[in-house]
């Protein structure tokens, strides 16, 4: 027996939190959100960077530009710099492709058509004001329009902050949230943000109110269903909070179009093995690993070495390792022993899964493995010249390479960037070589 459908005015909730409470009941009754069942069109901006979703077409996926161009390039800029931002974000525009189906996260812009739906009473994502609500950030997550771009799409790569026209098809609510397939490219935020105030500052806006919403990076391109011995309760279980990228750089473009999930790199073609110290790293992180490892043997007299990559099993049994009485998933930095090992990331978020980070061996440090040792206080003053820095709190063996965000499209949480101490940083007597 089919299910008697109802359709809700969200124009008559004031509150985020009343559309939340009414979206969750939709989705247990099988309620459809449209205000009147019929497929509708409207207009989103895009909240989270396009994804691909057949992995044939990831190759294709290029950014003629990003977020970064207007970082970079504000209202201070030089005029010359500017126009070269401007430009480049025009090409992208101009240089229509192909690229399969892709998705993103959007918020449906209140219109004349669409001023009915849930979207109606949350908060202009654009802004800042109402960051610190509780209930319009579960809202702006529950509420968010997943947009499909299908293979006869035409148009430029949304990137955040662009709106699309969309068609909203009328059907049941999959935990809140509404499904729609983009029509049209419309506007890019990046080019008005270069001579509109309130563009740039929409920008500025989704920038730090998405990061907290999103957390910032793209989930879960990879299949990791085969993981064992995960923890049934771990919301991370089975990849469910697993990074993807894509490498997107202007400094190393030969591996441009890649797409990297985190932990899953052994096809791609970017891991690197070096018998020598023993690490195991993406291209360009591994030119600069040998680089400081050559400064240290002339400095120490012996080979600096170290892990790397770490897959994504290789990431849940870290965690296991640090599963104990009350934390069953592992997120502390103690073992059933109760010794500080370090904390261990969220599976399929590690800088190691990205074959960016190395944790250094320590065996042959003078003075034991901590801080006072001359070997970590060299390599903590003088790491940053060859792009490393001893990234994690408390850590004193975790090397992380900096350059890798700036590399990768979509992962908004930038690499270390300074050491979590300056021991050794402001010894004059502590000399390179």
């Amino acid at each position: 027996m089919g299910v008697n459908k109802q359709f809700w005015d969200f124009s008559i909730f004031s509150t985020a939190a009343m559309a939340l409470e009414a979206t969750q009941q939709a989705a247990t009754q099988n309620m459809a959100m449209n205000a009147d069942g019929n497929s509708m069109t409207g207009r989103v901006r895009c909240l989270t960077a396009a994804i691909p979703l057949d992995s044939k077409f990831a190759a294709d996926v290029v950014a003629m530009g990003s977020t970064q161009d207007i970082d970079a390039y504000g209202p201070n800029a030089e005029d010359t710099e500017e126009d070269e931002a401007v430009q480049r974000l025009q090409e992208r525009l101009e240089i229509p492709r192909k690229y399969g189906r892709m998705k993103f996260l959007g918020y449906l812009i209140p219109d004349g058509t669409t001023n009915h739906t849930e979207h109606a009473i949350l908060s202009d994502p654009c802004k800042l004001s109402a960051l610190g609500d509780k209930w319009d950030t579960a809202a702006q997550t529950s509420l968010a329009v997943i947009c499909y771009i299908n293979e006869d799409y035409n148009g430029p790569i949304p990137m955040i902050g662009d709106v699309l026209e969309v068609k909203l098809p009328p059907g049941d609510v999959r935990r809140g949230i509404q499904h729609a397939t983009v029509t049209n490219y419309e506007m890019s935020a990046q080019i008005n943000a270069q001579s509109s105030a309130e563009d740039a500052v929409c920008l500025a806006g989704l920038g730090q109110r998405m990061s907290s919403i999103f957390d910032g990076a793209l989930l879960n391109g990879g299949d990791y269903s085969a993981a064992a011995n995960e923890p049934a309760v771990c919301d991370w279980k089975g990849g469910a909070k697993a990074y993807s990228v894509v490498w997107n750089s202007t400094e190393y473009s030969q591996w441009n179009r890649t797409t990297l999930n985190n932990g899953q790199l052994s096809d791609t073609g970017m891991l690197v093995k070096d018998t020598t110290t023993g690490a195991e790293l993406i291209p360009p992180a591994m030119e600069d690993f040998r680089r400081l490892a050559s400064a240290y043997k002339a400095k120490f007299g012996k080979i600096l070495k170290g892990s790397g990559y770490r897959t994504y099993q290789g990431q849940v049994n870290a965690r296991i390792l640090r599963i104990t009485t009350g934390n069953p998933c592992g997120s502390g930095p103690y073992n059933a022993a109760g010794k500080n090992i370090g904390v261990a990331a969220t599976p399929g978020r590690s800088n190691h899964g990205w074959g960016a980070a190395v944790d250094l061996d320590r065996s042959t440090w003078t003075n034991g493995a901590a801080g006072n040792s001359p070997e970590f206080r060299w390599i903590n003053k003088f790491s940053r010249q060859f792009n490393f820095v001893f990234g994690v709190g408390g850590e004193h063996w975790h090397l992380d390479w900096m350059p890798f965000s700036r590399q990768v499209q979509t992962l908004s949480n930038p690499t270390a960037q300074t050491a979590w101490t300056p021991d050794g940083q402001n010894d004059d007597s502590i000399t390179l070589t």
